[in-house]
C-alpha cells in the first residue's frame, strides 16, 4: 500500500492501517508507533482508535456480564482480607474460619499457631490437590512465616473460586499468641 500525500490522505492511511491491525488482533500500539512517529495526524488517529476500542470494550463487558453466572460474579468480587494478629481470634470465632498453615513441614515442626487446623505446604507438590478438597464457600485464615507465601496461597484460592479468605498480616513472625511446639 502506497503512503498518500496530504494530511487528510495521511489520516485515512493511518486509520486503514490501524483497522487492519485491529482485525488481526495484534498489539497494534507497538506496531503502529513507528508508523505515526512525528506526525500529528497519527496522534489523532491513535486517539480515535483508542476511543473506538474503549467503546467496544464497554459493550463486550456488558454482554459478558449478562451471561455470567452468580458464582462467577462472587468469584470476581472475592477479595483477600488482611488481618492482624490482634484480630485473629475474633475473626476465627466470628467467621468460624479454618486456619491453614502454608509453611514447610520443617517450619511447622518448629512451632505453629495454636488452633491451626490444616497444614498444607504452599510449595509442596500436593498443595493444589489439597486445596481442591476444601469447601469454597467456607472461611479460611491463611498464614506462613512472614505473610508472603500465605498471600500467594490466598491468591491461588481466590482464583480457584474461594470467596472468604483472610491473610494473617506478617505471618507467625508478628504472632504474639500461643505457639504449639
Amino acid at each position: 500500500m502506497k503512503k498518500p500525500d496530504g494530511n487528510v490522505g495521511l489520516f485515512l492511511w493511518h486509520v486503514t492501517i490501524v483497522t487492519y491491525l485491529l482485525t488481526l488482533e495484534n498489539n497494534f500500539v507497538q506496531l503502529y508507533i513507528p508508523i505515526m512517529k512525528n506526525t500529528i495526524t497519527g496522534i489523532f488517529a491513535l486517539a480515535f482508535i483508542f476511543g473506538l476500542s474503549a467503546c467496544s470494550t464497554a459493550e463486550e463487558t456488558a454482554k459478558q456480564d449478562e451471561n455470567v453466572p452468580a458464582s462467577s460474579t462472587q468469584q470476581q468480587t472475592a477479595t483477600i482480607k488482611n488481618i492482624t494478629a490482634a484480630d485473629f481470634d475474633k475473626v476465627k470465632a466470628e467467621a468460624k474460619a479454618t486456619v491453614i498453615d502454608v509453611r514447610t513441614p520443617g517450619e511447622v515442626a518448629e512451632g505453629y499457631i495454636a488452633g491451626a487446623d490444616l497444614f498444607i505446604d504452599v510449595n509442596g507438590s500436593s498443595f493444589q490437590s489439597e486445596i481442591a478438597k476444601l469447601d469454597k464457600s467456607a472461611n479460611y485464615i491463611i498464614y506462613c512465616r512472614s505473610g508472603a507465601r500465605s498471600m500467594n496461597a490466598a491468591n491461588y484460592m481466590i482464583q480457584q473460586g474461594f470467596t472468604n479468605i483472610y491473610n494473617l498480616d506478617g505471618g507467625i513472625m508478628r504472632w504474639n499468641g500461643k505457639v504449639v511446639k
